[in-house]
């Protein structure tokens, strides 16, 4: 298949059938659609409870401890100080970090996490805790939150027009939507995916580091404006942000991140150096999207 040849894979945001090939590496083949711009994986592998449970405690070992207080500040800013927002529901809490912040500040908290390990940890704590996944039905109906919070959970689900759907409707009306997911069209893709197709698939760190450990998709920051409206939520707004989840020494050669020279301590300093340019460079390697579900919309 050549890298411009139609495909007839559908969009999974938008809806739009013209999603073409982009790149392939290591077996998998990743397409973007010409509708929203959002990238894909077009033939994404399966994986079971006990992978998630695994993958999901390699994620709580690496994660930045700064993360949750992160996530909790921006909820505060885009609410006006909370205003109006006495609950939250976060959709993949894993062990309930942000939960733990968010209660701390006074909220009501429950969350969705499909590892039965992490959902057990954030119970224990005293979390409201739905444990499965929020692709497959919808959350029960009987209960609806002033805020719904996805903190670099999206990318990983290969529906997600029908997940914000599904959380339209766990909504309050005039509900916030707090989305951190990597960015489609970030220096990273701009630089990997060329440096992969020159090198026929022997440069792929970059987009491997872009597209590994089940991320599935990826969104342009001007195209998953319409969707979110056409879904029937409002002043939705999407900023290119810079958002570090693992700590300094985790993005390269770790348990989530591909090695880029084999040995241990030369890979820490190679991700500490990373991480450091891309701070002074201000580099934008992810996307938050904020949006109000209308205060007149039913689902």
């Amino acid at each position: 298949m050549t890298s411009d040849a139609k495909t007839a894979h559908c969009c999974a945001l938008c809806g739009a059938d013209d999603v073409v090939r982009l790149v392939g590496f290591q077996g998998r083949v990743v397409g973007r659609c010409g509708g929203c711009k959002s990238g894909l994986v077009m033939n994404p592998g399966q994986y079971e409870v006990e992978e998630l449970d695994d993958a999901s405690g390699a994620y709580e070992q690496e994660l930045n401890p700064a993360k949750a207080e992160f996530c909790l500040q921006r909820l505060r800013d885009l609410s006006d100080g909370f205003r109006g927002v006495q609950s939250v529901l976060d959709v993949g809490c894993g062990e309930g970090r942000f939960l733990d912040r968010a209660k701390e500040a006074g909220l009501q908290t429950a969350g969705v996490e499909i590892s039965e390990r992490a959902a057990a940890i954030a119970e224990s704590k005293g979390h409201q805790i739905i444990n499965r996944s929020i692709v497959d039905e919808p959350l029960p109906r009987d209960q609806r939150f002033d805020a719904v919070t996805m903190w670099d959970i999206i990318e990983h689900l290969e529906s997600p027009g029908r997940v914000l759907k599904h959380l339209s409707a766990a909504l309050k009306p005039g509900g916030h939507l707090v989305v951190i997911t990597p960015m489609m069209g970030s220096v990273y893709d701009r630089l990997g995916i060329p440096l992969c197709k020159l090198t026929g698939g022997r440069f792929d760190k970059l987009v491997e580091m872009c597209w590994g450990h089940d991320h599935v998709f990826r969104y342009h920051r001007r195209g998953v404006r319409e969707p979110l409206e056409r879904l029937g939520f409002e002043q939705v707004s999407v900023k290119p942000v810079l958002v570090l989840s693992l700590n300094e020494a985790a993005y390269a050669g770790s348990e989530l991140a591909p090695a880029w020279t084999g040995v241990g301590p030369l890979d820490r300093l190679v991700s500490r150096f990373g991480v450091r340019l891309a701070r002074l460079c201000r580099l934008h390697n992810k996307i938050l999207i904020h949006a109000r579900w209308s205060a007149d919309r039913r689902v």
